[in-house]
């Protein structure tokens, strides 16, 4: 592939973080005229359309913000120097959007040409709304999901034959997706991606055969999406020691940014070039996090699966909705009280509240746990630090760890 050739993996990921530069994110900074990557720009270059950012932003104003979408200030403003100073990829042409039907300033997935008719990088954006995070559960024992259908066929309608792909998280597991079905000249570049269910792999088994080499994965070792779920088994893995992790933070170890490698506002480069820090071994929590949910879907009866999957969406809603979205709140299946609660801030109370309400169906999920312990002769105390990892802090997770010391002691 021509096209691979004039960009690295690094620059790859770099142009998959500005599918977050939207204004709701970076409203933090107050720049009135920045408007974000959308439909309003098509048409524009990069440069053009991070200018207002740069020119109103400098390192020591940006450096102590420590949260835009899980990224440091700092970060954000290497990555945008970077820009800045690479003709190579400010010039790109944004020339096509699929847009969010929830948020729309923002779009789920980026389009970005040079001069070449026949050649396009394709960016998808992580998990975009709660319909998505319900499309994440339901990844698990579906073949094809709604979400991933929609981007097959907005990636089939591009005109472009050649195409560099790539995602994060949700937007990775798309690309991916996309990569395995597509007849086009696709290479992907994939970031924290949860894989698929088995019914993908069954399905799409001779496709992945013929295109799964395409594909490669780069994820920070402590990062807990990518092990979710079982995934391209001829894909490439890379896995990398996450950088400016200063504090426990589940949701930093999956921020894009933490596999690059950044220090005082800029990106680091090797012979003029940016490259990644160094590849490690996966952390073995994630292994086992791998192991487990590959286990609840090799052992989950169907008919259980569907009584708990409204509930997993509900919790999973609760757990990441943005709270301010009065219509993302109405698909929230939970009383108006604990809506209520949720826009005043208490997140963690209702899901505690939540949790208790539906105990015993979301029990079954406990008894998966404790079945694969056992199976895989898992110590109560290793599946503690596991479930650390999500580090949600309410009063539920308590729960859970003197049941798991009790299970340890009864069995």
């Amino acid at each position: 592939m021509r096209l691979r050739a004039k960009y690295t993996d690094v620059e790859i990921t770099l142009i998959e973080q500005l599918t977050y530069v939207t204004k709701k994110n970076f409203d933090i900074l107050g720049v009135e005229k920045f408007i974000g990557f959308n439909e309003k720009t098509i048409g524009l270059s990069i440069g053009k359309i991070i200018e207002p950012l740069i020119s109103n932003i400098n390192l020591q104003r940006i450096k102590n913000i420590s949260d835009i979408n899980y990224s440091k200030g700092e970060e954000w403003f290497a990555i945008f120097e970077y820009f800045k100073n690479n003709a190579n990829l400010r010039e790109l042409i944004l020339s096509q959007v699929m847009a969010n039907p929830f948020y729309k300033d923002e779009a789920l997935a980026l389009v970005f040409k040079d001069k070449n008719e026949n050649q396009a990088i394709v960016a998808f954006q992580g998990t975009a709304s709660i319909e998505e995070w319900k499309d994440n559960i339901r990844g698990m024992f579906e073949s094809d999901t709604k979400a991933q259908k929609e981007a097959f066929i907005f990636f089939e309608s591009l005109k472009e034959n050649e195409i560099l792909v790539t995602g994060h998280s949700k937007g990775a597991n798309k690309a991916k997706h996309v990569t395995i079905l597509s007849e086009k000249d696709v290479h992907c570049v994939a970031i924290d991606g949860q894989g698929f269910s088995q019914y993908f792999l069954d399905k799409y088994k001779e496709k992945i055969l013929k295109r799964g080499e395409r594909i490669i994965q780069y994820s920070a070792s402590k990062d807990f999406i990518h092990p979710l779920m079982q995934d391209i088994p001829n894909a490439k893995q890379r896995y990398i020691k996450e950088q400016n992790t200063s504090k426990r933070n589940p949701l930093g170890y999956h921020s894009p940014t933490k596999i690059l490698n950044i220090s005082d506002g800029k990106v680091l480069l090797k012979d003029g070039k940016p490259y990644f820090p160094p590849f490690k071994e996966e952390a073995e929590n994630m292994r086992i996090i791998r192991e487990l949910t590959n286990f609840i879907q090799d052992n989950m009866s169907e008919s259980k699966w569907e009584d708990l999957l409204p509930k997993l969406e509900t919790l999973v809603g609760i757990q990441f909705v943005d709270n301010n979205n009065e219509e993302e709140l109405k698909k929230l299946d939970i009383s108006e009280e604990l809506k209520k609660m949720l826009k005043d801030g208490k997140r963690e109370e209702v899901l505690s509240k939540y949790f208790l309400e539906n105990e015993e169906q979301i029990a079954v999920i406990v008894e998966y746990v404790v079945k694969y312990m056992k199976t895989n002769n898992v110590m109560s105390w290793t599946m503690i630090e596991v479930l650390d990892t999500f580090d949600f802090k309410i009063g539920w997770k308590e729960k859970w760890k003197t049941f798991l010391l009790y299970i340890e002691y009864s069995i």
